[in-house]
């Protein structure tokens, strides 16, 4: 396995980047200071949106799979 296929995993893995939010969220939870707050917040806003793309991707990728599948 070469790195572009590990980073790759790592790109495309929703629960990755839904488990940082999460980890974000708690972390901005016990904030007092609200600009970081509203970092932290913005953060996990972030994580969330690169969960989406990568189910995105894993979607887009299966049905390219099954095309193939199908054109052999």
């Amino acid at each position: 396995m070469g790195l572009a296929s590990e980073m790759s995993d790592l790109l495309d893995n929703p629960d990755r980047w839904r488990k940082r939010a999460e980890e974000v969220l708690s972390i901005a939870d016990g904030m007092r200071d609200p600009e970081c707050k509203r970092a932290m917040l913005d953060m996990a806003n972030s994580y969330e949106k690169l969960a989406q793309r990568a189910e995105a991707r894993c979607r887009r990728n299966r049905g390219h799979q099954r095309r193939s599948s199908f054109e052999q």
